[in-house]
């Protein structure tokens, strides 16, 4: 990877604004990443809660909807 880009003989700049994209890029898909590990440990808590609540995955979902638009 070094050597392509020493090939493209960029100057200081372009290879400061790069690393900043790259970086930005970076942070993006861990950030995605953290989101994503959040709803399924979210949905396998749901999961739980169903099956000690003796219900379906579905029935759960429309009866915490319908909790919240009681509100």
């Amino acid at each position: 990877m070094r050597a392509f880009l020493n090939e493209l003989a960029w100057s200081d700049k372009q290879l400061e604004t790069f690393k900043e994209v790259i970086d930005e890029m970076l942070n993006e898909r861990r950030e995605a990443a953290k989101k994503q590990e959040q709803v399924q440990t979210y949905k396998a808590k749901l999961i739980n809660l169903a099956k000690d609540l003796d219900m379906s995955y579905q029935e759960l979902l429309v009866t915490m909807v319908d909790l919240d638009s009681r509100r």
